[in-house]
C-alpha cells in the first residue's frame, strides 16, 4: 500500500509538471559591475601570463623539443603577446560597439579604465588502453593478441581577471571569469596522438572566446531571455488562457484570469492571480506584480510566493541601476 501511495504521488507531481505552461520573456540587466554614469571608457591592455605542463612519453624520458619549445614561448612571452592581442582586440570591439560609452585611447580624459589580467595553463595527460583482440596467425590459427592505444587530453584553463577604476583611481567593481576547453585524442600511438591533437595556443584562445561575452556582462548592460511557469488550478479556462499567454496573446488570457480570481474554487483563484502577478512582471509593472504576490501569500496562509516576490525585488533593483547606467542616451545596442 505504501509503494502505491508512493507511485500515485509521484505520478500526480508528473501530471502537474507536465501540464504546466511556460512563457519566455526578455529582461534587461545592468552590468554587473555598477559603472553608473560613466561615459568615456578607457581600455589597457591586459597582463597575461601562463603555464604550460605538455606531453611526456610512455618510458617518462621527457620530450626535449616539446618542453624546450614551452620553455621558449614562456621565457620569451611570444605566446603571451599573441593572446594578449587577441584578448585586447576582442575585447576591444566588444566595448566598442556600444551606444552607451566612447572609449578613449588618450591617457587623460576618461571616466573610468577597463584593466584587467589573463592566466591560463595547459596540461596534458594520458592513459594507456589494453584491447585484447583475436586475429589470425601465420598458421591460421587464432589467437589473442593484446594491443594498446593511448588517450592523450589537452586541457586549457583561462582565468580573466577584471578591474574597473576611476578616473582618481579609485576601484568601481572588480569580477573574475573562468573557462576551460579539453581537446582529446586517441591513437595507436603517444607519439601519433601528440602529433594529431591541436595546437596549446588555439585551445587557449578558444577558450578566451568563451570569456569574452561574460566579461562584455561586466561593464555593458546585456539582456536575457527568462522563462515562468503559469499556474492552471482546475479550470480548463485557465489553462486555456494559460495556452493564449504563451503564444503572445496577453490580453485574451487576461481577460480569462480576471474572470476567475474571485472564484469559488481557491486553486482557482491562486492560479489566476498568480497568472496576473506574472502578467504585470513581464510587462514591467513590478509594484503591482509584488502587491498581488503578497497577496497570494495571505490567501495560502503561507510563504511559499517569497520567491517570487524576491525575484521581482531584484528587477526592481537591477532596473534602477539599469536606468543609472543608460541616463539620457537612446538605449543599449540589443
Amino acid at each position: 500500500m505504501k509503494k502505491r501511495t508512493i507511485l500515485k504521488f509521484l505520478l500526480l507531481i508528473f501530471l502537474l509538471t507536465a501540464c504546466s505552461t511556460t512563457v519566455k520573456y526578455k529582461i534587461e540587466h545592468p552590468s554587473k559591475i555598477p559603472m553608473g554614469k560613466v561615459q568615456t571608457v578607457k581600455l589597457n591592455k591586459f597582463e597575461v601570463n601562463g603555464t604550460l605542463d605538455l606531453i611526456y612519453q610512455q618510458d617518462d624520458k621527457i620530450v626535449d623539443q616539446i618542453f624546450n619549445f614551452a620553455e621558449t614561448k614562456i621565457t620569451q612571452s611570444s605566446g603571451n603577446k599573441a593572446i594578449k592581442q587577441y584578448m585586447f582586440s576582442n575585447l576591444l570591439n566588444k566595448i566598442a560597439n556600444n551606444q552607451l560609452y566612447d572609449v578613449t585611447e588618450n591617457p587623460n580624459v576618461y571616466d573610468a579604465v577597463i584593466k584587467g589580467d589573463i592566466h591560463y595553463s595547459v596540461q596534458d595527460d594520458h592513459t594507456k588502453n589494453k584491447k585484447e583482440v583475436k586475429e589470425k596467425g601465420g598458421d591460421g590459427k587464432t589467437k589473442t593478441v593484446t594491443k594498446y592505444t593511448y588517450t592523450l587530453s589537452r586541457i586549457a584553463n583561462v582565468t580573466v581577471n577584471i578591474r574597473v577604476n576611476d578616473n582618481n583611481g579609485n576601484i568601481i567593481g572588480t569580477s573574475s571569469v573562468n573557462k576551460s576547453t579539453t581537446e582529446q585524442i586517441t591513437e595507436n600511438s603517444l607519439e601519433l596522438a601528440q602529433e594529431n591533437i591541436e595546437n596549446w595556443q588555439l585551445i587557449v584562445n578558444n577558450t578566451l572566446n568563451k570569456t569574452l561575452t561574460p566579461i562584455k556582462h561586466m561593464v555593458l548592460p546585456y539582456h536575457t531571455f527568462e522563462q515562468l511557469s503559469l499556474k492552471t488550478g482546475h479550470s480548463k479556462l485557465i489553462k486555456s488562457a494559460n495556452k493564449k499567454a504563451k503564444k503572445g496573446n496577453w490580453q485574451k488570457a487576461l481577460e480569462v484570469w480576471n474572470s476567475k480570481k474571485e472564484s469559488g474554487n481557491k486553486e482557482d483563484r491562486i492560479a489566476s492571480l498568480y497568472n496576473i502577478a506574472v502578467y504585470h512582471e513581464v510587462h514591467d509593472d513590478l509594484d503591482e506584480s509584488i502587491s498581488i504576490f503578497e497577496k497570494l501569500n495571505l490567501l495560502s496562509n503561507s510563504d511559499k510566493f517569497n520567491k517570487d516576490i524576491e525575484r521581482v525585488k531584484q528587477r526592481k533593483k537591477e532596473e534602477k541601476q539599469l536606468q543609472e547606467e543608460t541616463g539620457n542616451k537612446d538605449g543599449m545596442k540589443k
